[in-house]
Order: structure tokens, then sequence, then C-alpha cells
């Protein structure tokens, strides 16, 4: 009769033949009270986007929660990947079902800006309705020749609102920032992962911004997307994806900019004007 352990043996070898691909995703997915999926990433529980059969903002696309869209794998990274089923594109969400206020947002990413295909946009922002947001868009809006990186305040169309720039760097690490108080908001990206301000040769962008349109704390949800600029499919007609090693939210003093953002010589510019050394 065999032993215990080889049976034990079989039914792991079993396992593996029947769900290939079982090691690369983390078994912490669970139910929210609505029967939306939920997922645990970076000690905070997120909402899965799903728009089942209908079409949604932001692009009019299909967003499914399946684990082939949204899933954490063996090193605790989120996957948001955009997916071709049954003659449709499916693009990937997720979002924090509650407020966390005024502070510095900080998103380590895997993913260089370059590495997406000019269709698709990269999501990582502050959302409270289409005119009080707070994004950093990861995008080329379509056209090979746009800058595919982009600081944000809604509604963009005010004059000011608007950052953009190329994050041309090598490898894949990154990291952004969103730091948010009652009267200015400051962005930066920073080659490599800091979880504080590093030394000026790091910096790929900044940008400081004090103009009327800064939101209001209370009502606002962290979100993380991939989608495609209008509905349209991939250029190259391939899977994309951003892998998001972490995120972190620091509480700060909500009237003033942190003596730790500013370097000596740096000069804040007033409405949406850069910030430069």
């Amino acid at each position: 009769m065999a032993s215990l352990q080889t049976i034990i043996l079989k039914l792991m070898i079993a396992c593996l033949v029947i769900l290939p691909g079982w090691e690369q995703y983390k078994p912490d997915c669970r139910n929210a009270a609505d029967g939306n999926r939920l997922i645990s990433f970076s000690g905070y529980n997120w909402l899965v986007d799903d728009s089942g059969m209908a079409l949604k903002n932001p692009g009019g696309n299909f967003f499914s929660s399946s684990v082939e869209n949204v899933r954490i794998d063996m090193s605790g990274r989120l996957r948001l990947s955009i997916t071709s089923r049954d003659d449709r594109w499916y693009c990937a969400g997720v979002s924090l079902p509650e407020s966390l206020g005024y502070g510095r947002y900080i998103f380590h990413l895997a993913t260089r800006p370059s590495m997406l295909d000019r269709n698709v946009v990269g999501g990582l922002f502050l959302y409270q309705d289409d005119r009080n947001e707070i994004d950093i868009e990861l995008a080329r809006w379509g056209e090979e020749v746009n800058s595919n990186s982009h600081f944000v305040i809604q509604p963009s169309v005010h004059a000011g609102n608007i950052c953009s720039f190329d994050a041309d760097f090598r490898g894949r690490r990154s990291t952004w920032v969103i730091y948010w108080s009652a009267d200015r908001v400051y962005f930066s990206a920073y080659r490599g992962y800091h979880d504080d301000i590093p030394g000026s040769g790091k910096i790929i962008s900044e940008w400081s911004y004090t103009g009327k349109d800064i939101p209001k704390a209370g009502l606002e949800r962290v979100m993380i997307n991939l989608w495609l600029f209008r509905g349209n499919p991939p250029a190259d007609g391939r899977q994309n994806e951003i892998v998001v090693r972490s995120f972190e939210f620091k509480r700060q003093p909500v009237k003033v900019l942190p003596l730790s953002l500013l370097r000596p010589g740096t000069r804040l510019m007033p409405g949406g004007k850069g910030l430069r050394a």
C-alpha cells in the first residue's frame, strides 16, 4: 500500500497537471458584500472592476474581473492585463472602497510607459467624478509621436491642467507619486523604487499645481486601471499588461508642502506650471 507521503505527492502532481500556471497566482481573492471580486494588495482590499456585458467608461470598453485580467502574482505584485476573448477586448481596473484623504500616494511600477501600445492607457489616479480627479496617465492617445506620460488635474480642458513628458529610462522600475493637500498637488516620477525623495539624478519629471481645480478630500477613491483609448484594440493586436509592485499611502499635514519635497533652489510656480530646479 502506498505511503501517505506518496499519495500526497501524487495529488500535488495532479494539481499541477489540471491547473497549469496555478503557481502564478496567490489565493488571496474573496468576494465583497455586493458580490464583486475583492483582492488584497499592498495591505489594502481592492474592488475589481467588471462591466459584465456592457460597455463603460473610460473609453467605452468591456472591463473584466477574470484572473486573466486582474491577478496578484507570487511576488505580491498587481498585474492588470488587456486580453482578447471571443472577439472582444477586455480591460482591467481596481479601486479602493473608501477615501484615504490628503497625503502622499506612492505607486511602484514594474512596467515602462514606453512598453504600452499606443492605444493603451494606464491610469494611477484619485477619482471622485469627472471634474474632481487627479491623474497620472501613461498613454500616447493613439499616436506614436505623442508623449507617453502625463500629470493631470481634471477638467483637463482648463488651461494649465496638464504636464506631459516622455518617461524614457532603462529597466522597468519606477516610482510615481501624487502629493495632495488642500492647496497644492505635487506630482513626481523617479527611476527606480523609492519611498522618499531620491537624488536629482533619479528624477524623471516633477510638477506642482496650485490652480483652482484642486479637489476636496472625502469622496475620492484610489484607482488603478488599464484600458483602450476610444475602445480601439491594441495597434499591434497583442495583449498589454501593467505591473504594480506596490502601493503606499502616507498621511501628511494638509496645509503646506513638506520641506522634504523641496530641493535647494527649487522654484514653485502658480497654476499648472512646472516645478524647476
